[in-house]
């Protein structure tokens, strides 16, 4: 079963005060490393909404200077596991293969207004007709993992909506089925995303998960401190062990 996925980048960021997607992380930038972990899972097309403005036409940029082909992913130090490309019989079980082109396509927002459901329809408007399921990823959430969007596209369920839990609460990315695709194009949804998925909890499959790291949306220059100073925890940490330090 093909599976896109869209990367919402196309907010404003006025409460970062910069464009989110073109913070670093993983001496990366958010949306590339995104754009390598979707791939990594072997997630295609890979759509990526833009702003109408200059963090638009950075952000594309970004995007076209380099072919996507063959690209290794690194995982998020936070989560605490190993590049599953790296594993043995990983690809052959999942069908998967590091040879494959991914198309990257980046589009503007047609649908500003409505914020990540505007994301959403101008997605849809570009999305190829043999694609049955949509993984959904805002950029503020940079701790999306290979082994979390291959657990998705790999749910047995059979509701139209999958969104990964810990503890009982939902996280991102969120799944969803073709079967909902011309749902999402109507007034239903004017109110956003969020809102449509409480009015219909009967579509709703929620996967547990391990990580809290779902839950955790980048949105300020102190959320972006805290991640930074996380990770210099993480660094330190290993470099500890490596040199034997307790």
């Amino acid at each position: 079963m093909k599976t896109a996925g869209l990367i919402a980048a196309a907010g404003t960021s006025s409460r970062m005060g910069f464009c989110k997607a073109l913070l670093t992380f993983n001496d990366t930038t958010f949306v590339e490393h995104l754009v390598k972990t979707f791939i990594a899972a072997s997630i295609s097309p890979v759509i990526v909404t833009l702003p109408k403005d200059l963090h638009g036409q950075e952000i594309k940029k970004v995007l076209t200077r380099q072919s996507w082909i063959n690209c290794p992913v690194v995982m998020p130090a936070q989560a605490g596991i190993q590049d599953l490309s790296t594993r043995t019989g990983f690809h052959t079980k999942y069908g998967m293969t590091n040879q494959n082109p991914h198309p990257v396509l980046p589009i503007q927002n047609q649908f500003p207004e409505l914020s990540l459901i505007g994301s959403i329809r101008s997605c849809l408007l570009k999305l190829p007709k043999d694609v049955e399921q949509l993984i959904i990823a805002p950029i503020d959430c940079p701790f999306v993992t290979q082994e979390l969007l291959v657990a998705l596209t790999h749910s047995a369920s059979s509701k139209p909506v999958i969104i990964p839990t810990f503890q009982c609460h939902r996280g991102h990315p969120i799944m969803v089925s073709r079967c909902l695709f011309k749902e999402l194009d109507t007034d239903k949804t004017d109110l956003g995303m969020k809102h449509f998925l409480q009015s219909h909890p009967h579509l709703v499959y929620e996967l547990p998960w391990h990580d809290e790291a779902i839950l955790q949306n980048i949105n300020t220059p102190e959320d972006y401190d805290l991640l930074n100073h996380l990770l210099l925890c993480q660094v330190n940490s290993t470099l500890g062990i490596k040199m034997g330090v307790p």
